[in-house]
């Protein structure tokens, strides 16, 4: 009861701190969510401290050649992985975890529709502790009252478990359950997302080239063979150009790719003197970013890519 006491206390003093998993969602604020799925295929088991060790001696030994053929081969299996995303198994469930905002006025007016923005967390954001994922981006954002006030968006930020990458089948599922349960526009579901999101950002407008009405993927990248499936999807991707993680080459190459297919809705912006970590500027300092998701519909289905 003391417990239970001091979280309401808390949540009465400080009404946008963010509320704990379980607890039913109040417009204006993230409330911590979960839900049965079916279980992510992309988790690995974790390697001990020796075979880490072993794997960093390996690499060590590597000549500067042999380092880049194995980095073109890591990066090639990375990008089958996303353009063909592992199936799930329905008979495999876990729980995910989620941060979910409804914006303040969602429950003036009951019929109306809002538009749904899907973030993705980077890697060091895996794990089980859901606070880790109000470290960047809208999660982070959506803790500032005044963001919160006028957010226009049901924001979806869920956590990836560890020793796992981002699955877009079961990000989907995810989207279909928040689509079913809360008065999302369909024609305005976006995604965005960072590092490892953003690479999974680019996943998911692949696979579902019709679902989303705009993808903002930062610092991550796709294979450029892929180009033809995302010509008609409104995309504005961001990159450092001193990103020493994941080279500024991937973001072009994929602009670049779109384009040669006949693209005409992709946006580039390169902060020449930025590395990595280049999310803060894009979300924090870029507002006409938001107003141009606001600006995207999704087409009907089928009509962007036909096999």
């Amino acid at each position: 009861m003391r417990v239970t006491s001091l979280t309401t206390w808390l949540l009465l003093a400080c009404p946008f701190l963010p509320a704990l998993a379980g607890e039913a969602p109040v417009p204006g604020r993230q409330v911590g969510q979960q839900i049965e799925l079916p279980a992510n295929p992309n988790t690995v088991p974790p390697r001990t401290d020796a075979e880490r060790a072993a794997e960093r001696a390996r690499r060590a030994a590597l000549s500067p050649a042999e380092m880049e053929i194995e980095r073109a081969k890591n990066r090639k299996q990375h990008f089958d992985t996303l353009r063909e995303p592992k199936p799930l198994d329905p008979g495999t469930r876990e729980t995910v975890s989620y941060w979910l905002f409804l914006p303040a006025g969602y429950e003036e007016n009951g019929a109306d529709q809002w538009p749904l923005l899907l973030y993705l967390h980077g890697s060091g954001e895996r794990g089980s502790h859901l606070q880790s994922v109000l470290t960047n981006g809208p999660a982070k954002m959506l803790n500032d009252p005044e963001i919160a006030k006028t957010w226009p968006f049901i924001t979806v930020s869920p956590q990836c478990p560890d020793n796992a990458g981002w699955s877009a089948p079961q990000l989907a599922k995810l989207l279909d359950e928040i689509q079913e349960k809360y008065r999302v526009d369909p024609v305005r579901v976006s995604v965005t997302g960072l590092s490892m999101g953003g690479f999974a950002t680019w996943s998911l407008l692949h696979a579902y080239p019709d679902r989303f009405a705009a993808g903002v993927p930062i610092c991550g990248g796709f294979d450029p063979e892929a180009a033809g499936r995302l010509v008609d999807v409104p995309i504005w991707t961001f990159h450092g150009a001193k990103d020493p993680n994941v080279p500024v080459s991937m973001s072009v190459d994929m602009v670049d790719a779109i384009r040669r297919a006949g693209g005409e809705k992709v946006r580039l912006t390169i902060y020449p003197d930025e590395e990595h970590v280049c999310w803060p500027i894009a979300y924090e300092e870029t507002p006409e970013l938001w107003e141009w998701i606001l600006e995207q519909r999704a087409p009907a289905p089928g009509s962007r890519f036909k096999p």
